[in-house]
Parts: C-alpha cells; structure tokens; sequence
C-alpha cells in the first residue's frame, strides 16, 4: 500500500523489495513496513526486521508497507477513511496471530508531499523540479497559524507517549479528519 501523497526521492531498491516480499509470505506476516515511523520494538527472529507491538498507537498505518490481502481487507473494511483506518484499526488487531513486522531502516524512499491538507515546500518543490504545472489556489502550503498548531503537536508528542493520547482521542472522537 503506498499513499497517493507520498513521492518518491530515489530509485527503489528492487532486490530488496522483492526479499521483503519473500519474508512476510516466509513468516506469514499480516503487514510489513518498510518505513520505521513507527519503530518496531520487538527483534524477530534472525531477518533483520523488528516486530510492532498490537494494539498500540500506529501499529497499524497507511505508511509504505507490504500486506496480506485478506488481514489488510478485513481491517479495511471496518474503517471508513485512512485516518480511521490507523486511529481505530490499530486497537482492532488484538487477536491477530501473525506479527506486524517492520523494516529497521526507511527501504522505499520517498516524502509525503501533502499534509493536513497543505502541501508541505518539499512537496511543491517535487511539482516544480519534474515542470508539473499546479494550481496552488485549490490546496496551497499552510499558513502560518497551521504550522504552530502542528509544532504544538509535534512537541506534545514528543513528550507524551503516542498510545496514550490515541486512546484519549479515540475516546473523545478528537482530531477527526473533514472530508474535503
């Protein structure tokens, strides 16, 4: 699964890609990571791969990743937006008795270009750099007030541990997503 926001910076590494894919089949994985945001926490086996506790904040996200259909379309169904999709679907795995494997190092380069429904300079710069014409009316770069409140954030999650302010938003329905 790869996120329509997200470019890629370098070449793909082909070979190791297609040994990841021969891991998650080898140790029937439910999904592998190839972007350590979150780190995993646990070391598995001798595969130079790490293991992602379940049922904690992000165990479950829409970063680059490598899945098995069936976990990934059963998850997907419970959850409406790919926002719900890492808030909820990361406390709806307990059960699950395949790991959620991670790689220990980013394996597929690439930046999200849009965030929080801005695009992030990095993002705009990629449009610019490959001649892409885009109109910045429609979704531009963040205003000023936008980059505060996500430094804020930043810093409260840099203090406070993730699982425990996901579970305070789940149960308040805070930080939901607007359509747009």
């Amino acid at each position: 699964m790869l996120m329509n926001d997200y470019y890629l910076t370098e070449p793909i590494n082909t070979s190791l890609v297609l040994s990841r894919l021969c891991q998650i089949k080898q140790f029937n994985a439910a999904s592998l990571r190839l972007n350590p945001l979150p780190p995993g926490r646990i070391p598995w086996r001798d595969a130079d791969l790490l293991e992602m506790p379940k049922n904690v904040a992000y165990c479950v996200t829409c970063q680059v990743s490598i899945w098995n259909r069936d976990f990934l379309l059963g998850l997907a169904k419970r959850n409406k937006s790919a926002w719900e999709f890492e808030r909820y679907g990361s406390f709806q795995v307990g059960d699950e008795p395949r790991p959620l494997l991670v790689t220990p190092s980013k394996e597929f380069p690439f930046i999200d270009a849009v965030h929080k429904g801005y695009w992030e300079k990095f993002g705009a710069k990629c449009l610019a750099d490959n001649d892409i014409d885009y109109d910045f009316s429609k979704r531009g770069l963040p205003p000023f007030k936008v980059r505060i409140i996500e430094g804020l954030k930043a810093f409260i999650f840099a203090v406070v541990p993730n699982n425990w302010i996901v579970r305070v938003q789940n149960a308040f329905g805070l930080g939901a997503k607007e359509r747009k």
